[in-house]
């Protein structure tokens, strides 16, 4: 029988990406009381209706781009574990 995959594996593997990557650990740096900036480069796990993606932050405003998603937390977990096993790789 398999574990179940949480919402806090993804995210362990999407800090593990984000770190080979060299990307930026958070979405945004602000400081209190500046302008809205987001770090170009960060991924994340966006979650919508059961489904799921991994999600790269394009530009300051925030803007992103889906690399690519599933419908379940299982699928996910193993395109992020094929995906961090070819950046091992490189």
């Amino acid at each position: 029988m398999t574990n179940r995959v949480s919402m806090k594996d993804l995210e362990l593997q999407t800090a593990a990406i984000n770190g080979l990557k060299g990307s930026p650990v958070k979405y945004s740096a602000n400081k209190e009381g500046e302008k809205f900036k987001a770090n170009i480069g960060h991924r994340y796990i966006l979650a919508s209706h059961n489904h799921y993606a991994l999600a790269c932050v394009i530009n300051e405003g925030g803007g992103v781009s889906v690399r690519f998603g599933s419908r379940n937390k299982r699928d996910l977990y193993n395109k992020l574990d094929a995906y961090i096993t070819a950046l091992d790789e490189e």
